[in-house]
């Protein structure tokens, strides 16, 4: 999953499981070279800020069933976190 940026702002996020699961894709594989990722992205998106522990990450990133969550600094993405680095941090 990656974060979706406009305007130097968090928009949403596109992962594996929109690009896969989208019709548009599926059914017309040569248009989504041109489908803007917008269409396709969610803009839901659980984020977490960087002074939270890295529990806090391992709770939204399970209870949610998110591969990754963007890490903002008030509205500024700071970076990402995703399972690897959870596990990698708890182990």
């Amino acid at each position: 999953a990656l974060p979706v940026l406009h305007k130097k702002k968090l928009a949403g996020i596109i992962s594996r499981r929109d690009l896969i699961s989208t019709r548009r894709v599926r059914s017309a594989i040569a248009l989504a070279n041109h489908a803007p990722i917008e269409s396709v992205m969610a803009r839901d998106v659980w984020t977490i800020s960087p002074d939270e522990p890295v529990s806090a990450a391992a709770e939204l990133i399970v209870g949610h069933d998110v591969s990754m969550l963007p890490v903002m600094d008030g509205d500024r993405l700071a970076g990402v976190i995703n399972r690897h680095d959870v596990l990698r941090a708890l182990a």
